[in-house]
């Protein structure tokens, strides 16, 4: 089945509820079709339609208990911002990477965080301020960072919100990043290899909050369209391999919970090496949880 209109044309390749999701030829990726409205969709993050108290609660325990700690250490590693200490987090949540920046380079990064849940909690675990437009962003940073610009933005697990990521990706460019400085990129994986081949229900991962479904090959495209060279490429743990075991979380959350617990531990145990694992099976095959860029201005 195909939809189109004036701006938008290419199959629909998943549906669930009222939600359909377009492999857009015009776009160069996959989105919801047709886009929700701008207003109702920052509504649904300014208003704490996204995250609960329990789902929030449970991150802040495994940050303050350092299972998040690998991964931190892992994208400063793929960052390898030496001497360049000034972040931008984007989509901060509870600024868990802020707080590890701040305990590596003894510098407080800032944050854009719309959700006001994220943010108080975030304050009460020492984070600092984070600031809620991310409409307002630019005027934020020419008013709070230093004449030099910001060595690093983070934007993680964010541009599969937005409805327009290749213009957020475009004005990121005047937030000052100088060609010594890079971006740190991650959206869901979707549609890889692991996650095609599964049994039975094929759009498990369409969800409402996420307006954008990329694949390896479509992220890279758009990333580099907007001018962006791309230094390295990573990935996370392919969780899906689970469903393959017949471990099959997609409709039990107790389970999906206790797979993420053991995923946490290998994390944990292994450090950073964990993260070469899932970089090695991303660059063979494809698979891996997250896609992850690193890339600077040409």
């Amino acid at each position: 089945m195909t939809s189109t209109n004036s701006v938008h044309e290419g199959p629909i390749i998943a549906q669930k509820d009222n939600l359909q999701v377009m492999d857009c030829s015009i776009c160069g990726y996959a989105h919801l079709y047709p886009l929700p409205d701008e207003e109702a969709l920052f509504r649904l993050y300014e208003q704490d339609e996204f995250y609960n108290d329990a789902f929030l609660q449970t991150h802040l325990q495994e940050h303050q208990q350092g299972w998040w700690n690998s991964k931190a250490r892992w994208y400063l590693h793929l960052l390898r911002n030496d001497g360049m200490p000034h972040l931008l987090d984007i989509g901060a949540g509870l600024g868990w990477l802020l707080k590890y920046w701040r305990q590596r380079y003894g510098q407080t990064g800032h944050g854009i965080e719309p959700s006001l849940r994220a943010r108080n909690m975030a304050k009460g675990n020492g984070v600092g301020d984070l600031f809620i437009s991310l409409h307002g962003y630019r005027q934020y940073c020419g008013e709070y960072f230093p004449p030099m610009g910001i060595d690093s933005v983070a934007c993680l697990l964010l541009l599969e919100h937005v409805l327009d990521p290749k213009q957020f990706l475009r004005e990121i460019a005047a937030l000052g990043l100088g060609n010594e400085g890079k971006i740190l990129l991650s959206v869901p994986n979707d549609i890889n290899p692991l996650q095609a081949s599964v049994k039975g229900d094929k759009s498990w991962f369409v969800q409402a909050p996420h307006v954008n479904y990329f694949t390896k090959q479509s992220f890279r495209a758009l990333v580099e369209s907007c001018g962006l060279e791309v230094v390295e490429e990573a990935s996370t743990f392919p969780m899906e391999v689970f469903i393959h075991l017949g471990l099959d979380y997609r409709n039990n959350p107790q389970l999906g919970h206790k797979l993420h617990r053991f995923r946490l531990h290998f994390e944990k145990l292994l450090g950073i090496n964990a993260y070469r694992i899932y970089q090695w099976l991303y660059r063979r095959y494809g698979i891996g949880r997250e896609n992850i860029i690193v890339a600077q201005w040409r």
